[in-house]
């Protein structure tokens, strides 16, 4: 699961770090207080945790089209993507390679 989730877990960890500093700045909102400062001073944070990820995202992709080929793995998704909205576990791994690009967007 390692080889597949690679860093997932830092990924998550990281966010929900970041989730708490925006949440304390929204809860003292000024319009001195922008919430840019926060992504700026994150980033050093979250560029190696986004390039560890992309760089095994190939890997990831060929371990899960090893997975797929198992019953039990087969057994076990389809739970998933019951549980998550038919979601494919695919769509789901690209998440994290899609996430810089959007706040690049979201502060354009």
């Amino acid at each position: 699961m390692r080889e597949l989730f690679v860093n997932i877990e830092d990924i998550y960890a990281f966010h929900h770090t970041l989730l708490v500093k925006l949440e304390a700045r929204v809860s003292k909102w000024s319009l001195e207080r922008p919430l840019a400062d926060i992504f700026i001073e994150s980033v050093s944070g979250m560029t190696p945790l986004y390039v560890t990820y992309a760089n095994a995202f190939e890997r990831s992709n060929q371990v899960l089209v090893q997975c797929q080929k198992s019953s039990s793995w087969k057994a076990f998704i389809k739970i998933y993507e019951r549980d998550l909205g038919q979601k494919d576990l695919n769509a789901h791994l690209i998440l994290p390679i899609q996430r810089p690009p959007r706040y690049v967007l979201l502060f354009k």
